[in-house]
């Protein structure tokens, strides 16, 4: 009896809240929503015919969901914060579609001219004393890529593709941050065929590859910055004991000047006494 009362609970439930989602204004539905993330409202909208109803293809739902997104207009605003007085009576007779499509480009920062903002935060970030944080850029980056759709322009894609390009020649691909950030964006753009054309995506990950070439120069400097810093860079004061760095240098000279006079002698006699000697030299 317990188990039928469930079952018939549940039943009960489950036709209950669309037909009383149905009856409700669209403003008071998306207030309901806005406790939730954003993707609860694709996911429960492909449950039944009457959530998609009242929530996907509802224009009321979605004009009071998106709210301030919807009193901008970044295309015609030179100032992306700047409220235009004819955009909401122009955007209170757009379809849900629409407006969804505006809400996703005000959600992943597409709208307006988004690759000038993207290149001018770039810019200004260059003009700091601590230059490009490239890691929250390629962050950046990989967010705005998941929110693309084959419908959006594609010269703005194209100079984004070119964007990308010169982001993987500028990193520094020795920070592990950096270069995983970097590895991510170019997983995401080649998973992504409903948006970037097979020339782009091979474009992405020529640049990815051509800074992983980087490592081993970039290395090889940091090794040889260390061992000059090592021989040849004086300690912080003389004070305390350390010697200069002429004296250094002298030290280290004569050293080599000794190991290389014990290697010649072993190594002009035959015998195998000599061999051992030579080996001891090295050592």
């Amino acid at each position: 009896m317990a188990e039928d009362g469930m079952g018939e609970a549940g039943c009960f439930v489950f036709k209950t809240v669309p037909q009383m989602l149905q009856e409700l204004h669209g403003d008071l539905c998306a207030f309901l929503f806005m406790f939730t993330e954003v993707r609860c409202v694709a996911e429960i909208s492909t449950t039944s015919k009457a959530f998609r109803d009242c929530i996907w293809s509802n224009s009321v739902f979605w004009r009071a969901y998106v709210g301030p997104c919807l009193l901008q207009d970044p295309m015609r605003s030179p100032s992306r914060g700047r409220v235009v007085d004819d955009v909401p009576r122009e955007r209170s007779t757009m379809a849900a579609p629409e407006l969804r499509d505006a809400f996703r480009k005000w959600l992943f920062h597409l709208d307006g001219d988004w690759v000038r903002d993207f290149c001018r935060f770039r810019d200004v970030a260059a003009k700091t004393g601590f230059g490009i944080n490239f890691h929250q850029v390629l962050s950046d980056a990989c967010y705005m890529v998941s929110g693309l759709m084959p419908s959006d322009d594609r010269r703005l894609l194209e100079a984004f593709v070119k964007n990308l390009t010169w982001l993987f020649g500028e990193y520094n691909v020795i920070q592990l941050d950096e270069r995983g950030e970097a590895e991510k964006l170019v997983s995401i753009i080649q998973r992504r065929s409903d948006v970037f054309s097979e020339a782009q995506a091979n474009m992405i990950a020529v640049a990815f590859d051509m800074s992983l070439d980087r490592i081993d120069v970039d290395y090889l400097l940091e090794d040889l910055a260390a061992v000059h810093e090592s021989f040849f860079c004086g300690g912080p004061d003389s004070s305390d004991g350390e010697q200069s760095t002429d004296d250094q240098s002298s030290d280290f000279d004569q050293d080599m000047h000794s190991l290389e006079r014990e290697f010649s002698t072993a190594w002009s006699e035959s015998d195998a006494g000599a061999e051992a000697a030579a080996l001891h030299a090295l050592r």
